[in-house]
């Protein structure tokens, strides 16, 4: 299945977006609430996967970059 670019573009920072919501969500609860924990602990690999994914892309689009720039290729005469 794929995504429309628009939708795709925006994965990691939904990600992120889901985990803060969830560690506000945890901090709401307050400590003495037996799931607050848990809210927060997935609230943090949420927000780690969105920024991870943001890099890995970022790194791959650098690399892409870096391949199809005229300075890399030379032509021979």
């Amino acid at each position: 299945m794929w995504l429309p670019t628009s939708v795709y573009e925006r994965v990691p920072q939904f990600w992120f977006l889901i985990g803060v919501f969830f560690i506000l969500g945890g901090i709401y609860l307050g400590a003495d609430h037996p799931v607050a924990f848990m809210y927060v602990v997935i609230g943090i690999l949420s927000a780690a996967l969105g920024v991870a994914v943001a890099m890995h892309r970022a790194k791959y689009r650098r690399k892409q970059s870096m391949n199809n720039s005229p300075e890399t290729t030379s032509e021979s005469n």
